[in-house]
């Protein structure tokens, strides 16, 4: 049976070292891979991996370098419900102000409370499922929906 390990740096580790992905350290508690443009995508995906370590929470997000204007933030919120609504996870249109900002970013989130600890393979299952999902968002969001 895996062993079941506190949130750390090792898990990190762990799953850095199993995953070559051109992982370039951003800070203490981040961590950011660039995953390419694919025509099926129709953007270019970078991965961030997120570390709470104070709260137990890890944070997996997909972020592309669409930019979606302020008058299409309307139909980007209705593209984010309707994944959500038929997807496990999270979408989401994201701005560092909403009311002046006129650009905004559509991110893909998943995050897990590693209160309890989490054995290797878990939280590496997890992070390569949240990178997936994101990857999967993007290629509905342009190939079935336009984007």
């Amino acid at each position: 049976m895996p062993l079941v390990t506190t949130f750390s740096h090792e898990l990190v580790d762990g799953y850095l070292g199993s995953y070559r992905r051109g992982w370039q350290k951003e800070s203490e508690l981040m961590w950011r891979a660039n995953l390419g443009h694919h025509e099926e995508r129709g953007c270019n995906l970078d991965a961030l991996l997120i570390c709470l370590f104070d709260y137990n929470m890890y944070v997996v997000k997909v972020v592309s370098d669409y930019e979606v204007p302020r008058t299409k933030w309307g139909e980007a919120l209705l593209l984010c419900n309707t994944w959500n609504k038929d997807q496990y996870g999270r979408t989401y249109l994201s701005a560092e102000n909403f009311d002046t900002d006129d650009i905004g970013r559509l991110v893909c989130e998943e995050c897990i409370s590693l209160e309890q600890g989490a054995h290797q393979e878990l939280f590496d299952d997890f992070t390569e499922n949240a990178i997936n999902r994101g990857m999967l968002f993007w290629k509905w969001a342009h190939q079935e929906e336009g984007w």
